[in-house]
């Protein structure tokens, strides 16, 4: 009888051990962070055990602790790189470059002679000065279309950079929402698994 008691308390010291961390991890766990399709922390809770359990082995046979600092390096370095290659990614922003037109160049303005028509002084051009003149015309009319262009371009990249600070922000509420929630679940069960872990020790004691 002695025996079955002692056999029981170590059975109950080991699932307390092994439980109620998995379960902490399980809890503390962001809702879309998993591995393998498992929660995150849960598989890197159960890789931190797994690692220690295989390590009993040669060390209960051969009686030692040598293997005590290898088997904490190695689970430190398994569960990092376990954890950055499982960690989420940003995507890539689905939008094409807003590529800005070089500004257009005006031509130097012809020379005019004035002449009086009718007792009014009026500017008067040669033809290659006219024909120069037209250039600037369509020129002007060009850069102004240009500047237009660009002005509806502005608008609409300060419409897109509000619509995405709105989502950052609705983002982040729904991460602080979630963060209160879990640091609430986590509360909770540590007060459950607390007063069972009261109740298992003086059922085995």
């Amino acid at each position: 009888r002695d025996t079955m008691k002692k056999l029981m308390k170590k059975l109950i010291f080991i699932l307390l051990a092994v439980g109620l961390p998995l379960g902490v991890a399980t809890l503390a766990n962001p809702a879309a962070l998993t591995l393998a399709d498992w929660p995150a922390m849960t598989v890197l809770a159960l890789g931190a055990f797994g690692i220690q359990w295989l390590a009993f082995i040669p060390a209960r046979i051969f009686q030692t602790e040598r293997f005590y600092d290898l088997t904490r390096s190695i689970t430190y370095i398994a569960l990092t790189l376990a954890a950055c290659a499982g960690a989420p990614t940003s995507p890539d922003a689905e939008r094409d470059p807003v590529a800005l037109e070089r500004a257009i160049e005006l031509p130097a303005a012809p020379r005019a002679s004035l002449k009086a028509v009718d007792g009014e002084q009026m500017a008067c051009y040669a033809l290659p000065a006219a024909e120069q003149l037209a250039d600037r015309l369509d020129a002007s009319q060009a850069l102004a279309e240009q500047a237009k262009h660009l002005r509806d371009t502005a608008v609409a990249l300060d419409a897109e950079a509000a619509e995405q600070l709105a989502s950052t922000n609705a983002c982040r509420q729904a991460a602080a929402d979630q963060a209160a929630d879990a640091a609430v679940e986590v509360w909770l069960w540590r007060v459950v698994s607390g007063v069972l872990s009261v109740v298992l020790l003086g059922v085995a004691l």
